[in-house]
């Protein structure tokens, strides 16, 4: 008996000490670099994003090191169609915070890094862009991108059928699914990837419209594939987390017709009764940088789920002598009719 006690003890002894050893890292320690996120919206002035890495062992955070980067000695240089721009980018000492009491907005002193920058010249289709950001004490990053053209995207027709009593609606009971065929014309740019997110417009009598983004669906071969294949179509799935992006071939010909659908179940019922509904499709073309860069934040998202036991997420960087992303897009909101 005393000795099953022993046993028992020498268990609950080896439970409460634990073991560690400190292993010294080897490896390269990387010295810090400009980090530039750039997307170009035609139509929209341009915005650039200006910060600096951080060793992933480093003691100190991201801003401790805003000191480094003095906004008034920095130095962004665009140019368009190989021309340089004469215009100079603005530093946003302010940024928007939200909104009080009575609607109006507030702004809230601006963090020191990252830096925000904005330009008042406006991207337009077919621009070829070339940025350099420079900073004091940093080696100097460039990073180039191409504004596309818009594709044409229609929709060829749209109805809606209801469902009751599904157990997966969010808020119970029935809901419509919207049946809509598209039709994709083969755009002018070489290359080209496409996003389709369906967005949902309510409107209270009295107060502003707001819109929520619902989920595309569908079975068609275009949508199927893997983050591994190059492809010409990409579906932004949209909703409140980062869009996941599924692939497929090349399309076929000059024009691919298709069929896709979408829900209102993450609307209460309610809504229908005293709002003013409507729907449209945000189509967005999108060149090849846009498309992996979004590829890479969904594998961080889905994949790593910010997990330390899970695989690292490597996000996807086009800009030489530093990291970032420096790309464009063109969107078009198409109207249903329903």
């Amino acid at each position: 008996m005393m000795k099953r006690w022993i046993v028992w003890i020498l268990i609950a002894l080896c439970g409460l000490v634990s073991c560690t050893k400190e292993i010294k890292f080897r490896g390269e320690e990387t010295e810090p670099k400009l980090v530039v996120y750039s997307l170009a919206r035609v139509g929209e002035p341009l915005e650039v994003q200006v910060s600096q890495s951080v060793f992933f062992l480093a003691s100190e955070s991201l801003s401790d090191f805003s000191e480094d980067l003095d906004p008034a000695m920095g130095t962004l240089q665009l140019f368009v169609n190989d021309n340089p721009v004469p215009r100079t980018f603005t530093w946003v000492k302010e940024e928007f915070a939200g909104n009080d009491d009575d609607g109006n907005a507030v702004y809230e002193p601006a963090p020191a890094a990252p830096l925000y920058y904005v330009s008042d010249y406006v991207p337009a289709e077919g621009d070829r862009l070339r940025l350099v950001v420079s900073f004091p004490g940093f080696d100097p990053v460039t990073a180039t991108a191409s504004v596309p053209h818009c594709t044409t995207l229609t929709v060829d027709s749209a109805s809606g059928h209801p469902l009751s009593d599904d157990p997966s609606s969010l808020y119970g009971g029935s809901y419509t699914v919207h049946d809509l065929t598209l039709t994709l014309q083969r755009g002018n740019d070489p290359e080209c990837f496409y996003g389709i997110r369906p967005y949902v417009t309510v409107k209270y009598p009295g107060e502003d419209a707001w819109d929520t983004a619902l989920r595309l669906e569908s079975d068609d071969i275009i949508f199927q594939g893997n983050g591994d294949q190059t492809s010409q179509l990409a579906v932004l799935f949209g909703g409140d987390d980062v869009d996941k992006i599924i692939p497929q071939a090349k399309i076929p010909a000059e024009a691919y017709t298709f069929r896709c659908r979408f829900s209102d179940q993450a609307l209460p019922p309610w809504v229908f009764e005293d709002a003013d509904v409507s729907y449209y499709l945000e189509f967005t073309t999108m060149p090849r940088d846009l498309y992996y860069y979004r590829m890479s934040l969904s594998k961080l998202s889905g994949d790593s789920s910010f997990s330390i036991f899970s695989e690292a997420a490597v996000i996807y960087s086009n800009v030489v002598g530093g990291f970032g992303c420096f790309t464009a897009c063109s969107s078009v909101k198409i109207p249903i009719d329903l």
